[in-house]
């Protein structure tokens, strides 16, 4: 099996005085094991930053639906 991006994904953090735009992956390498890993500005292409704000805007909203699906479906 060869390495396999599985997703990837767009978020701004913020801090006191800082800020930064990461876009995260979930990466399956040759063993079938998954690790997630990033790539800062600096590394991202011109694509990547064309498409962040849409990315970010899409899995928010995704991770919102499966949170309330997955987690708050499960409280009683």
């Amino acid at each position: 099996m060869k390495p396999t991006i599985i997703c990837a994904w767009a978020e701004h953090h913020t801090g006191a005085g800082w800020s930064n735009c990461i876009i995260w992956y979930i990466m399956r390498d040759e063993n079938g094991k998954l690790t997630e890993e990033c790539l800062q500005p600096k590394e991202q292409t011109k694509e990547m930053h064309e498409m962040f704000d849409v990315s970010v805007i899409v899995s928010g909203k995704m991770t919102s639906y499966v949170n309330n699906k997955v987690l708050k479906g499960k409280k009683k």
